[in-house]
């Protein structure tokens, strides 16, 4: 390796929206031209090769896309997605009906709903989930919070300290990432 390209910043990775591959797809079944869709959506002739090329996959996870979430992830069980998507609902309920909601009580109804969805799909035949495990971290909580379009979420028995930009929760401080 020499001198410059030990300088050279590292590239990026992009991480293309579920909009702009799902217009990527549209324009194909269309007959429009690769070198088309390249110029109309900005991106590389390889990465729309490869958005086609897994289309199937891209396909079936978006119509379990938890909401409005921009980026689908192929490497979560769908039963996760599932899980997700009847959690939103539920917290949707509860937020027009008032309730209060904390991580605990959130946490809780995410592996129930889990837990039942995994059991009927055991029982359905479906023997690839035998070994997945959910346990609703606080990891898996926050990135919930920012997929599923939850930023604005009031969760009581969490106050947020703005000039550290971290919860306290009962006497125990995280931090806000979203």
């Amino acid at each position: 390796m020499g001198p410059e390209e030990a300088t050279k910043p590292k590239k990026t990775r992009k991480c293309v929206p579920l909009s702009s591959k799902l217009e990527v797809f549209r324009r194909f079944d269309h007959g429009e031209r690769s070198v088309d869709i390249v110029r109309a959506v900005s991106l590389s002739a390889s990465t729309i090769r490869s958005m086609y090329l897994q289309k199937d996959k891209i396909l079936k996870a978006a119509e379990v896309t938890v909401g409005n979430r921009k980026v689908v992830t192929l490497s979560k069980p769908q039963i996760m997605d599932r899980m997700e998507s009847l959690l939103l609902e539920w917290i949707g309920g509860c937020g027009d009906r008032g309730v209060p909601l904390s991580y605990l009580i959130i946490r809780e109804k995410a592996v129930r709903l889990f837990n039942k969805l995994k059991q009927k799909a055991l029982e359905e035949g479906d023997e690839s989930l035998a070994q997945v495990e959910f346990s609703g971290s606080r990891g898996w909580f926050h990135r919930f919070l920012k997929g599923g379009q939850l930023r604005r979420l009031k969760l009581i028995g969490e106050s947020f300290c703005r000039h550290r930009g971290r919860f306290k929760v009962r006497g125990r401080t995280e931090a806000a990432n979203y």
